[in-house]
């Protein structure tokens, strides 16, 4: 058997979308990860998570081939608005 390296990272994070989506960029060069978690896999499936993502993290996802339900199922937000007054903000959501 022909002798092969093997380098390690390992990485400890509470967000469970950002280490499945490094496991996901990994992957797509070529380098096998494993996701160890303490939750089921339907529990992980099933939670419902939200937010706002920036464009970049829009275009990672887009990059990684996962972004197919983020397209589908998200709302765009075409402006904004932080006025100076405080804690007032407006936002205008496309449908």
């Amino acid at each position: 058997m022909p002798w092969q390296r093997r380098n390690g990272l390992k990485s400890a994070s509470s967000r469970r979308a950002g280490r499945t989506l490094l496991a996901r960029l990994l992957k797509l060069h070529g380098i096998d990860s494993v996701i160890l978690e303490a939750r089921t896999r339907d529990y992980v499936e099933a939670r419902v998570r939200a937010g706002v993502l920036e464009q970049g993290t829009v275009g990672l996802l887009e990059e990684a081939g996962v972004a197919e339900r983020l397209h589908r199922d998200g709302l765009v937000l075409t402006a904004s608005r932080l006025p100076p007054a405080a804690g007032a903000c407006a936002s205008t959501f496309a449908s």
